[in-house]
């Protein structure tokens, strides 16, 4: 097994590396536009700069769990703000 996992996707066969190496490929580039639909809401949002700037680092620091405050916590404040 150790050998197995050294050896890394080539152990996989070349198919089966080709596909695991492009669901890879899709999921990265899914999360990079989710982290820049994020970093484009909190510019927009009508927070003051200093909240702003939070955000940015909250969501840039740590990555999923940022994100995912953005839409449970911030998207909601920045709401109340446009109000």
């Amino acid at each position: 097994m150790r050998y197995m996992a050294a050896r890394g996707f080539a152990s996989l066969g070349e198919p089966l590396a080709s596909i695991l190496i492009g669901v890879i490929a899709i999921v990265v580039i899914a999360w990079i536009s989710v982290l820049v639909t994020v970093l484009k809401m909190v510019f927009r949002s009508r927070m003051d700069t200093g909240m702003k700037v939070v955000w940015v680092v909250l969501v840039m620091s740590s990555q999923p769990l940022g994100v995912v405050l953005w839409f449970l916590v911030g998207r909601h404040q920045a709401e109340r703000l446009s109000d």
